[in-house]
């Protein structure tokens, strides 16, 4: 998740290169806390950010702030516990927390999910966040960092509506577009602590008879079942529907919440 923010600069408070100004103050992983203010006396809670960039704008008279959640901080440090072998996806986020020094984050991960079987071949050159998408992946789902600060593992099901995009919360009904249709996905899994190994390649395709193929080629070496891998990635795929929306937002709105969503 990332928080963008810009605030009127007109009194120069701002101002980069002003040593004794708010900028001097601010410094990378600083923490932002974020809420939102519904009439002006309820306020909702957004989550916890960390300062990453700022920027003085339109001539310095506003500033932009961005800060990102800690997923981000994990993209900087390179993830050292690739070997060999299988592990559940509990043990293996975490040993990649443990060896990137974040011991901190809370991890969720549903029971079942946490005993799903994941290779431990995390490549020598990923990052911390690299191995935790990788595990993510082989496993089957999603994860991100909720506004608690909780490191969700899930797999994202279809649910029931708890809010809708419609005329009263949106500035137009436009914003949908759908993808070029992909019907194979190739799959390849190498164990690169294995010398002289090659490439196993689990092909998943819904190609039609009279129909080209539309494939995409992914690499993970983290994935123990490749062939349902192969398999979910193809279904994912296949939600060519994209939704780019501008609404007045719900702040009671979580990561992987559904939601309907109105058409002209």
């Amino acid at each position: 998740r990332v928080l963008s923010f810009t605030f009127d600069n007109a009194d120069h408070k701002y101002n980069l290169i002003n040593p004794q100004g708010i900028y001097a103050y601010l410094q990378e992983g600083q923490p932002i806390d974020a809420e939102i203010s519904i009439n002006n006396s309820d306020w909702v809670n957004m989550g916890r950010y960390y300062f990453a960039s700022s920027e003085a704008v339109d001539e310095a008279l506003t500033a932009t702030i961005t800060a990102s959640d800690k997923l981000l901080w994990l993209d900087s440090s390179t993830c050292r516990v690739g070997t060999s072998g299988t592990w559940t996806l509990s043990s293996a986020v975490s040993a990649v927390l443990s060896d990137a020094q974040a011991e901190d984050i809370i991890v969720s991960i549903p029971s079942m999910l946490a005993s799903t079987i994941v290779g431990k071949q995390v490549p020598a050159d990923a990052s911390h966040r690299e191995a935790l998408r990788l595990l993510a992946q082989a496993a089957c789902c999603a994860c991100w960092i909720d506004r608690d600060g909780v490191l969700v593992f899930k797999k994202l099901d279809l649910g029931t509506a708890c809010d809708a995009m419609n005329r009263n919360n949106m500035k137009s009904l436009n914003g949908i577009s759908v993808s070029e249709r992909i019907n194979t996905v190739e799959l390849a899994v190498q164990d690169p602590y294995v010398q002289g190994s090659t490439a196993i390649v689990y092909t998943a395709s819904d190609c039609a008879a009279d129909e080209s193929v539309h494939s995409v080629s992914i690499t993970n070496p983290c994935a123990y079942d490749g062939q349902t891998v192969a398999n979910w990635l193809l279904a994912c795929y296949q939600r060519r529907l994209s939704y780019k929306l501008q609404s007045r937002g719900n702040p009671l709105l979580e990561i992987a919440d559904t939601v309907s969503v109105q058409s002209a």
